[in-house]
């Protein structure tokens, strides 16, 4: 791998995992805050009556956030299909075979990689807000734990891995020794 594109993966996967670790401050900021709430005992009376159909509603929410995320990470983060997108992109372009076209089919598929993460932590994040509101509305902590939990925990298992990005570099440039 050349050193100026490894330097760049580096530096690519330490802004992903910086943006990741604000994601999961602003959902821990929300545990907490819930946490308060529930202890401090801020809120007296839930603020809708059926709260069966707010739960189911609320639980639909978050089943269907969770199954996307299942859907979005097994469809966008194979290498093979990054890689794809992104050479299908850059001959769009008017790439070629030489080492620039290269170049900018991987810095491509780590636009790609960006959006598709994002759209997953951000999904993750709804999860938590999901779970948030139905404390609000029906001061439900038993609830929003569950709804946190499954947050975190889809925010977790996407956490930035340089395995990925070493991958689609290994596929657009196989055999590129170090200069």
């Amino acid at each position: 791998m050349h050193v100026s594109v490894k330097h760049e993966l580096i530096g690519f996967h330490q802004k992903s995992r910086t943006m990741w670790f604000a994601i999961l401050a602003g959902i821990i900021s929300l545990i907490i805050l819930v946490v308060i709430f529930h202890f401090a005992e801020l809120f007296k009376d839930p603020l809708v009556k059926d709260l069966k159909s707010m739960n189911q509603l609320f639980l639909f929410i978050v089943f269907a956030l969770a199954f996307l995320i299942i859907i979005l990470k097994r469809i966008f983060f194979a290498p093979s299909q990054l890689v794809s997108a992104a050479r299908r992109k850059a001959y769009k372009q008017g790439g070629g075979q030489d080492t620039e076209a290269k170049r900018k089919t991987l810095r491509y598929a780590l636009d790609r990689i960006h959006t598709f993460s994002l759209v997953l932590w951000v999904l993750a994040d709804l999860i938590v807000i999901a779970g948030f509101l139905s404390y609000i509305f029906m001061l439900s902590f038993q609830t929003f734990i569950i709804y946190a939990v499954v947050g975190l925990y889809s925010l977790l298992i996407n956490y930035p891995k340089y395995g990925l990005l070493e991958a689609c570099y290994n596929q657009i440039m196989p055999g590129d020794e170090e200069s």
